[in-house]
């Protein structure tokens, strides 16, 4: 399937505002759903941290089949780094891994076939959520 970042429609969801570990700033976590021609076709979730760029906003993408009788292998996430500088993203590796779904690695899915609906997923995300203006260069 075909996706391009003009026929996505971003829902946007709830917003988690905690002080950060470090500092206090504000660490924001916005979450939403993606829509493809009235079909869910995914979900997202972004944190970042104000004030620290050295640590740089992380895009969480799961899309697939998250009914109640799929399979963990059925459903993916998948992650990204945005750099402002370079006004671009970084596919990322895991740290820790969740059980509700198959976590992959930058080397599962960058140069796949997945990888072009993804990466306009996360342009959709970037670029249509409201709450993400901030991050913009």
């Amino acid at each position: 399937m075909m996706v391009n970042l003009e026929d996505i429609v971003v829902k946007q969801g709830g917003v988690e505002t905690t002080p950060c570990d470090c500092c206090g700033t504000k660490t924001r976590l916005v979450k939403g759903d993606l829509v493809l021609a009235d079909e869910w076709i995914g979900f997202y979730w972004v944190r970042w941290t104000e004030g620290h760029p050295d640590v740089l906003p992380i895009f969480h993408l799961g899309t697939g089949n998250w009914s109640d009788t799929a399979d963990v292998s059925d459903r993916w996430v998948v992650a990204v780094e945005y750099h402002k500088d370079l006004e671009g993203f970084h596919a990322v590796d895991f740290e820790q891994k969740g059980t509700s779904a198959t976590y992959l690695d930058r080397q599962n899915w960058v140069g796949s076939s997945f990888a072009a609906e993804a990466f306009a997923m996360f342009d959709a995300v970037f670029m249509k959520d409201d709450r993400l203006t901030e991050l913009h260069p």
